[in-house]
């Protein structure tokens, strides 16, 4: 079975807005998912270039998402909390290794990990998340996200006109909403946009 089911739950997107951003219906990536068929090359360098990872990852021939040789480093900062909010500190603790076109277009892109168990089973503790460092997200989107000022929690992200939700995977933790009011003097400011999860085993 081929990965694109997983690259679009790791990039936090449902079918309809993974084939609103490279020009396929939802009907047809939900075909590509579950279909063991050989997908047009043309769609699929769409999806691989839109992931950046290789075409042979999204076909999953490959265990590695790397496009090339060509690699840079990225700060790994302090730990951020996938439960309650904690603090995250700037400090740089470690560095990790990203394909170079993953960061094409001047994107700044930083990493995490995570502690906590509200993301199960989707993200587990010790797990090395990279993000995009972006002050907006789109519903949906799996995001890191500064509360008061220097807390930071990693969570699923809703917008509606009242304010913000910060939504746990993990029914047993509860859904946090913050209003516009609260957003403003809190604040409650996106940090970044997960583009990538890694696990070690």
């Amino acid at each position: 079975m081929n990965n694109i089911k997983k690259l679009r739950t790791e990039f936090g997107i449902n079918q309809t807005e993974l084939g609103n951003k490279i020009g396929l219906s939802a009907r047809a990536i939900g075909f590509y998912e579950s279909s063991d068929r050989d997908i047009p090359t043309s769609k699929l360098q769409k999806i691989a270039d839109y992931f950046n990872v290789s075409t042979d990852y999204v076909l999953g021939r490959s265990s590695t998402s790397q496009k090339d040789d060509e690699v840079i480093q990225i700060p790994l900062l302090g730990k951020i909390a996938a439960g309650y909010p904690t603090t995250m500190f700037a400090d740089v603790i470690d560095y990790i290794d990203i394909p170079a076109d993953m960061a094409r277009g001047n994107k700044e892109l930083f990493a995490l990990k995570t502690k906590g168990k509200s993301m199960e089973p989707n993200f587990i503790e010790g797990d090395i998340l990279i993000f995009e460092k972006t002050e907006d997200c789109e519903n949906g989107q799996f995001c890191a996200v500064a509360v008061n000022g220097d807390d930071a929690t990693f969570k699923k992200v809703t917008k509606t006109d009242a304010g913000i939700m910060l939504q746990p995977l993990n029914p047993a933790f509860e859904t946090k909403f913050y209003t516009n009011e609260q957003i403003a003097s809190l604040p409650v400011t996106i940090i970044g946009v997960l583009k990538e999860s890694r696990r070690k085993y």
